[in-house]
């Protein structure tokens, strides 16, 4: 267990002010998106519009009047268009579910704020398999062994983070103390494409 002591000395605070003056142009509200999107869930977006950090009155609305599309592309760049409805505040939603492998352009039209656009795509599944671990010897020590397999569809240039979290939480039948300290963590692989940062 670590102990932390945290001395506090006397302290005074101290105050001044002084009045800036900031030349304001002429402030244009935008259109402001919200969606996350996965194959899970049909499509919902937020629309709002953004406001001046000076205006202090008002408040950051939904917009319910507002032309939402989604234009779904796929590896063939063949495309289809649909229109999501307005459910309430400031969301549009549709029963139309997103797709792996498929790009997506969310468009949104105002009368009052001009266009807005924004695209992304969902990547195709991976799987891991065969997850095993053990316990072996290298140069003398015990370490922590972890075998598995990524199934990638190869479809798209896709990279994984690997983080080992050490708990501080032990139970009283380990015998044995694998778990690295700090600075005594290292990364090896069989694949030759992987890259390592510590």
């Amino acid at each position: 267990m670590k102990s932390f002591y945290f001395l506090i000395p006397a302290m005074f605070f101290l105050s001044c002010e002084q009045e800036i003056d900031i030349d304001v142009v002429d402030f244009e509200s935008k259109l402001v998106l919200n969606c996350l999107f996965h194959p899970d869930e049909p499509w919902s977006v937020e629309v709002t519009n953004s406001k001046s950090i000076l205006d202090s009155l008002t408040t950051i609305e939904g917009i319910d009047d507002a032309s939402v599309l989604i234009i779904e592309k796929d590896e063939n760049q063949s495309s289809r268009v649909f229109e999501l409805e307005h459910f309430k505040d400031g969301i549009f939603r549709s029963n139309v579910y997103p797709e792996e492998g498929k790009t997506y352009e969310l468009e949104v039209a105002h009368p009052d704020y001009g266009v807005a656009r924004g695209s992304a795509n969902i990547p195709h599944e991976i799987n891991v398999e065969s997850l095993d671990t053990s316990v072996v010897m290298i140069e003398g020590k015990e370490a922590l062994k972890v075998d598995f397999d990524i199934v990638d569809s190869g479809q798209e240039d896709n990279f994984y983070v690997w983080d080992l979290i050490v708990s501080t939480e032990r139970s009283k039948k380990d015998t044995v103390d694998i778990l690295p300290k700090q600075g005594e963590a290292y990364l090896t692989s069989v694949d030759a494409n992987v890259d390592y940062f510590f």
